[in-house]
């Protein structure tokens, strides 16, 4: 009988009956089920997005693109089709796909901060801004958004107290805009400047509830 090296078979990673993913098995399996017309939507939008919570999306693009191919106007699919164009540096393409996407579905959650790190990925700093602050409208963003966004408004460039003044100026242009307000305590935060920060939670007591940014400011004042 011949045994396998033990370091051999860790280095060959777990089986699939132990990972939630395969993409050589779910692609054969949606393959099968293309054949047989028994495509499930909402069962392949659940692996999609496993997919790209494990960060493993760029290993199933020949998946992405057999459910974008079959289902052309559901959001999870097309959205992740946006992603791999983007990550493959094709931005103009993933634009597009994702500017669709918005106006077909603009109820569709993560859309907005999806597209906005597009956009910052194309370099087209002002959009990308946009939508991030349209997504913090809609609910918290996670970590890596927030420092997108912080660094498309140019706090980690040589002026970030300009940052403070441009916030103040949007904020007159927009008072409607909880998520100005919001990035302005952040931003004041940051910057040490926290008897300010104190100041716009006290003219609008309601951030103080938002625990996006009541983590962010506690995470922050810890550093």
């Amino acid at each position: 009988m011949t045994f396998v090296p033990l370091l051999l078979l860790l280095a060959s990673g777990p089986p699939y009956y132990s990972r939630p993913i395969d993409p050589v098995v779910d692609g054969d399996r949606l393959r099968h089920e293309i054949a047989a017309g028994q495509v499930e939507a909402e069962r392949w939008s659940a692996t999609l997005r496993l997919y790209l919570e494990l960060g493993e999306l760029q290993k199933a693009p020949e998946l992405v693109e057999l459910l974008a191919a079959r289902f052309p106007d559901q959001p999870t699919f097309q959205e992740a089709r946006m992603i791999l164009l983007s990550f493959a540096g094709r931005h103009d393409e993933a634009i597009a796909v994702g500017e669709g996407i918005l106006a077909r579905h603009p109820g569709y959650p993560t859309i907005r901060a999806n597209l906005g790190r597009v956009y910052l990925e194309a370099k087209q700093r002002a959009r990308g801004v946009n939508l991030l602050l349209a997504a913090l409208e809609q609910g918290p963003l996670r970590g890596e958004d927030w420092k997108l966004l912080l660094d498309g408004l140019g706090m980690n460039g040589p002026r970030p107290e300009q940052v403070v003044s441009t916030l103040r100026l949007k904020m007159a242009e927009r008072p409607d805009l909880a998520s100005l307000r919001y990035v302005m305590v952040v931003v004041l935060t940051r910057l040490g400047r926290y008897s300010e920060a104190r100041d716009e939670l006290t003219r609008s007591p309601s951030l103080a509830e938002n625990p996006d940014l009541r983590r962010f400011v506690a995470h922050t004042a810890a550093d």
